[in-house]
């Protein structure tokens, strides 16, 4: 009797992640990326992910997804020394995107220090801060070919949200009627995806604040114009037809005067009116002595003057 027998091929979930961040690390350091791989039922897999520079100052790093059941990812950037961790970056607000399998994601970050006013992130003093009471909101929207801006701000009075303006008709074209709205996804995170299809390298844009009952626009981010170049940029917007999204994960929404009301007794005095008790309060004071921005950050890509303002 001839025994016949049936192989099925096992499904595997395939997703390539690359990350892009610059950075001057001294001799002797490297910069590693600290991905976890969220499943169903809270299973979390972390993986630390070697990054690699040719040049000493812009840092590279890939890493293939081919575990089933994979639902989101997040990760940090952290320094480290042979085993040891020197200094991991500031994560109150994670880095977190959705998985899809099959798809490309094109990471293109910058450090993120201790900001300036760090309780401005915790709901305990800043109702603004709260995570997004839509869960829904996380789920940022996918194309073909998609690029997600993500930007915080965590500052903005009821009836304010943040918009984003730029060259080119997909990015409103510099007309503040069409500002394109991003949504808030809790925590003074705000994220917009859209097609790449209509949208041709370099780019210039910026962030603004926008009226949500009458969409004017109520303050422009200080400061040069965010570009997105053609060919020189950290992450290249890619020609193939794969599943691809890219990132744009821009740090703090720029203000002139980042530092205004940071004093310890002013938030003091904005506690009390909140009814705040002597522990969130000790909490405050432990924040502040978080340590402030250290000079080892490369600065942003040098920007042209700012033409929108």
């Amino acid at each position: 009797m001839k025994l016949c027998l049936t192989l099925r091929a096992k499904s595997v979930f395939t997703m390539k992640l690359q990350f892009s961040l610059p950075y001057r690390a001294e001799w002797g350091q490297t910069l590693c990326v600290e991905l976890t791989l969220l499943s169903g039922r809270g299973r979390e897999k972390p993986v630390l992910v070697p990054m690699d520079t040719q040049d000493g100052l812009l840092w590279r790093a890939e890493y293939r997804v081919m575990e089933t059941g994979i639902q989101q990812f997040r990760y940090a950037y952290a320094v480290y020394a042979g085993d040891e961790m020197l200094r991991r970056e500031w994560t109150r607000v994670p880095r977190l995107f959705d998985a899809d399998a099959g798809r490309d994601f094109k990471m293109d970050d910058f450090w993120m220090d201790v900001p300036s006013r760090p309780w401005l992130f915790d709901p305990q003093f800043n109702d603004a801060a709260a995570p997004a009471a839509d869960a829904a909101a996380l789920h940022t929207p996918v194309f073909n070919q998609t690029i997600v801006f993500r930007v915080l701000a965590p500052w903005l009075e009821q009836g304010q949200a943040i918009a984003l303006l730029g060259t080119q008709p997909p990015l409103g074209d510099w007309r503040q009627e069409r500002a394109l709205r991003l949504a808030d996804t809790g925590c003074g995170e705000w994220r917009l995806a859209i097609s790449m299809t209509a949208l041709q390298l370099p780019v210039q844009y910026k962030y603004v604040v926008v009226d949500t009952q009458t969409g004017d626009i109520v303050e422009w981010e200080y400061g040069n114009n965010r570009r997105i170049e053609a060919g020189s940029s950290r992450i290249e917007a890619t020609t193939s037809h794969a599943l691809t999204t890219i990132c744009r994960n821009d740090g703090m929404f720029r203000i002139e005067n980042p530092d205004d009301g940071s004093s310890l007794a002013d938030m003091i005095e904005a506690a009390h009116e909140r009814g705040l008790t002597a522990v969130d309060l000790q909490t405050l004071d432990e924040m502040l002595q978080l340590c402030p921005p250290t000079a080892d950050v490369m600065a942003a890509d040098t920007e042209e003057a700012d033409v929108a303002a």
